[in-house]
């Protein structure tokens, strides 16, 4: 049988074995740490390149936290790996591969018992190798990066409050979802965006990858809040009436207390408002 030590010298290794990139960011997360994915996939390249291996491919996360193991490119790589077509996953560190305590000391185990390696350049002070380094401390590096997970959470749970508390804006992100949608979905000229908030991080991500509203995509939001009228294009959304839908709440609950019937269901009339992401 061939060992991993016998496959890494000369031309064998090379006719043998698969090797992958794996990169992953979450822009919550990694704010006092901050590695982009290019500079994550430089220093695999780098040190692929300083063993003479070749790099087949790269998995990428783009923001997507590292405390769920349910990530898209995560996910097909590991069932690839499961499937022997990838020998060797290359990370930067083990923060990249992911920052659940439990689950990744499991998925440190599961590679040692598949034979296949992970190697993280940036770990434990140089290079860690899974299947030829002693990790008597490994389990230490996992509980940090849950620690550090977590304690951003709780973060960004107190900011929240505190905007909840001074009336400011809170949106929630999904600036990672659209990127990876629009780079994975070809020749997509429409989107209906299910709020003018999330609408206006499309018009962000589509700025970024040199997408032009509306000449490439159409973009239609919904609600016809203030954001809709501030962005550059400004959104073409529906307006609904939400006077009129704050009125009959009222009503409606009033009426239920008063023990009156009331209709199962309202209809209030919408409106488009045409602005610039479709003209």
């Amino acid at each position: 049988m061939l060992t991993w030590k016998q496959a890494i010298s000369g031309e064998i290794w090379r006719i043998k074995w698969q090797l992958y990139g794996y990169c992953r960011l979450s822009r919550d997360e990694d704010k006092e740490n901050y590695a982009s994915i290019e500079e994550q996939k430089r220093i695999i390249q780098d040190y692929a390149n300083s063993c003479n291996w070749t790099v087949s491919d790269f998995y990428i996360d783009d923001n997507v936290s590292g405390y769920t193991f349910n990530r898209p490119e995560f996910t097909k790589m590991m069932e690839r790996v499961k499937g022997g077509k990838v020998d060797v996953v290359i990370a930067k560190d083990l923060s990249r591969i992911g920052r659940n305590n439990g689950r990744v000391l499991v998925l440190i185990d599961e590679f040692k018992n598949m034979q296949k390696n992970l190697i993280l350049v940036s770990e434990m002070g140089g290079t860690y190798d899974v299947l030829n380094d002693r990790d008597d401390t490994i389990g230490i590096t996992t509980w940090f990066n849950e620690r550090y997970v977590k304690d951003c959470s709780r973060k960004t749970r107190d900011h929240m409050y505190s905007k909840q508390k001074s009336g400011r804006l809170i949106m929630g992100n999904y600036y990672g979802y659209i990127k990876e949608t629009l780079k994975e979905i070809e020749n997509i000229d429409g989107i209906f965006s299910s709020s003018d908030l999330i609408a206006a991080q499309v018009i962000q991500v589509c700025n970024e990858l040199n997408i032009r509203i509306p000449q490439d995509i159409k973009l239609i939001g919904f609600d016809d809040v203030e954001i809709a009228k501030l962005t550059t294009p400004t959104i073409t959304t529906i307006h609904q009436p939400i006077k009129e839908m704050a009125k009959l709440a009222i009503e409606l609950v009033d009426s239920k207390y008063k023990n009156i019937e009331v209709n199962e269901q309202t209809i209030l009339p919408i409106e488009l408002v045409v602005r610039n992401s479709t003209k």
